[in-house]
């Protein structure tokens, strides 16, 4: 089953409502693939999580401000969007330290999932609606996405990069490197 590449389409003349429904439609295929993915699991985990990283970096900073500039009373289904955010980069961090063969790693990618699909369905019916009935100029915040997308890629790749020639030994990380087959330590005779 191949994996999608999601990042690079041609989206400059998308406005921010498109980009952004277009990248909850390829998280939740990611997630029902997983169901029945088999051997596949982490490859589809790992694509999710740099999904998820890449849409809610970019939301953060340029959709949830303009939406709050050009509504206000949107302010509390805002915040809860950020708590959403932040709720779903706890469950990440969690999965990222774990081992994929750990028994809880498929439920908690389950609830990571299910926490998105909530936040998509509300985020979806809520705040793309006073988008479009807004002042907003959604081509140009589409833009904006597009760049703001790209610049945190650059940025993780530099981030990459940079620990990749540290070098330094960390259980972080563990569900995404595979772990060296441990040496049974030779006894002596005393």
């Amino acid at each position: 089953m191949p994996l999608l590449s999601f990042s690079s389409d041609a989206s400059e003349d998308m406005n921010i409502v498109e980009l952004l429904r277009k990248d909850h439609e390829k998280v939740k295929m990611l997630f029902r693939e997983f169901e029945s993915a088999g051997d596949q699991k982490l490859n589809i985990v790992r694509q999710a999580i740099s999904e998820l990283e890449l849409h809610a970096a970019a939301e953060e900073k340029v959709f949830y401000p303009a939406v709050l500039a050009d509504w206000p009373d949107a302010a509390a289904s805002i915040n809860e969007s950020f708590e959403e955010h932040h709720v779903m980069k706890l469950l990440i961090g969690e999965l990222k330290d774990m081992s994929h063969e750990d028994e809880r790693f498929d439920a908690k990618f389950t609830v990571l999932a299910e926490n998105v699909k909530h936040h998509v369905k509300e985020e979806e019916a809520e705040l793309f609606a006073k988008a479009r009935t807004g002042r907003l100029d959604l081509v140009d915040l589409g833009r904006r996405l597009t760049e703001a997308k790209s610049s945190f890629q650059s940025e993780q790749k530099e981030k990459k990069k940079k620990a990749r020639s540290n070098k330094k030994p960390t259980a972080r990380g563990a569900a995404f490197k595979k772990q060296p087959a441990r040496k049974p330590k030779k006894r002596t005779a005393a």
